[in-house]
């Protein structure tokens, strides 16, 4: 979802919701994007998704035909959509004046590329070293070990190792 602080990438991210600078952002799906095997559950969840009307994870899982509890197939397959930077959380109303919550109907599930279209333009102009660049030269001072860890889901040690040897 995109907010002035940011846009969260979901399980992409040191296994965790985390909310990224705009500018971060292309690098990011950039990256997330580049090993796009899915399996055959987020193949069809990312078709459901694309046209249902502000989908939730209840209508997924009533969809694949999946338990309530978890794991399940369903929330398997939206989080690998979310790592993916295939989806993400819809959108909900701030007020001006008052606290934020959350409607009755919950969060919806969004196909990012309609979501965040500029993030994804921009995205596809990164090679995978340039935007490895990108992300690992926000963060100065952070040692390899703890990049590695953080972004093994986007990158691979070797990668990464790569990019301090040529610093």
């Amino acid at each position: 979802m995109l907010r002035s602080s940011g846009l969260a990438l979901q399980n992409a991210i040191a296994d965790r919701l985390t909310l990224v600078s705009p500018a971060l952002a292309p690098a990011l799906v950039a990256l997330a994007r580049r090993h796009r095997e899915l399996s055959d559950a987020a193949e069809r969840v990312l078709g459901y998704i694309a046209h249902a009307d502000r989908p939730t994870a209840g209508q997924v899982r009533a969809f694949l035909g999946a338990a309530k509890t978890w794991p399940n197939p369903a929330d398997e397959a939206l989080a690998e959509l979310q790592r993916n930077a295939l989806i993400d959380r819809g959108a909900t109303t701030t007020p001006e004046t008052g606290a934020a919550y959350l409607g009755k109907d919950g969060i919806p599930y969004r196909i990012f590329d309609r979501a965040h279209p500029k993030i994804v333009k921009a995205s596809k102009k990164l090679g995978v070293a340039e935007a490895a660049r990108v992300l690992v030269g926000a963060l100065p001072g952070v040692p390899e070990k703890k990049l590695a860890s953080m972004f093994k889901r986007l990158l691979s040690r070797d990668e990464i190792h790569v990019l301090f040897t040529d610093a």
